[in-house]
């Protein structure tokens, strides 16, 4: 998964190749699958493509991804029920999510149209008290909101998720929010180079 191998070889903006390039040494120290020693190597290879299908089903199956256009993503039912089970919130997600924008004088209609999810959706996030969205959802609107790495890993723990070395996604994520770069553009570009869904 080298940068000479992957469709930004071709990137001809040079700030956006600079941007590439740090986005691939970081993930050769966070992302599990180059970071770790047994997979390295030719057998290497083999082991983390066979280990990374695994954990991207997985994950999929957690947070009931789908990538499609429509921008209406939810929880499953199982990982709700693990929620609520486990957690015990005292208030809801949409609850502590209202309550940190206005702590930061953040707009919402801005927040929910900068994240591009739908007014329909981002008002079942606030009003229906059980409704927990997906990870890629939190994700969007922690970006939306400019939070910092520890505010971000604290909102997706409020909605039962975390992020993960062994998703490429979540560390290219991880990598702009350390870094305090929230354009969108700039990160679907890079979630583009790695063939990975964009926002």
């Amino acid at each position: 998964m080298s940068l000479t191998k992957k469709k930004h070889k071709q990137v001809r903006e040079m700030y956006l190749k600079s941007l590439l390039l740090d986005v691939d040494a970081y993930l050769d120290t966070h992302y599990t699958f180059r970071c770790e020693k047994r997979y390295r190597g030719l057998l290497g290879k083999f082991l983390a493509w066979g280990d990374i299908q695994r954990v991207e089903e997985h994950e999929a199956k957690i947070s009931q991804e789908h990538y499609r256009v429509e921008s209406v993503y939810g929880s499953s039912p199982d990982a709700v029920e693990m929620f609520r089970k486990y957690m015990k919130p005292e208030e809801s997600f949409g609850e502590k999510l209202v309550r940190l924008m206005e702590a930061k004088g953040l707009d919402p209609v801005v927040v929910y149209k900068k994240a591009n999810i739908d007014r329909k959706l981002f008002s079942k996030i606030k009003t229906q008290k059980d409704y927990l969205p997906s990870k890629r959802t939190v994700m969007a609107l922690a970006i939306a909101m400019e939070l910092p790495l520890e505010e971000t890993q604290s909102l997706l723990r409020e909605a039962g998720f975390a992020f993960s070395p062994s998703i490429l996604s979540d560390v290219i994520v991880e990598y702009f929010i350390s870094h305090q770069k929230y354009d969108f553009d700039e990160i679907n570009a890079a979630l583009y180079a790695y063939d990975k869904p964009i926002f």
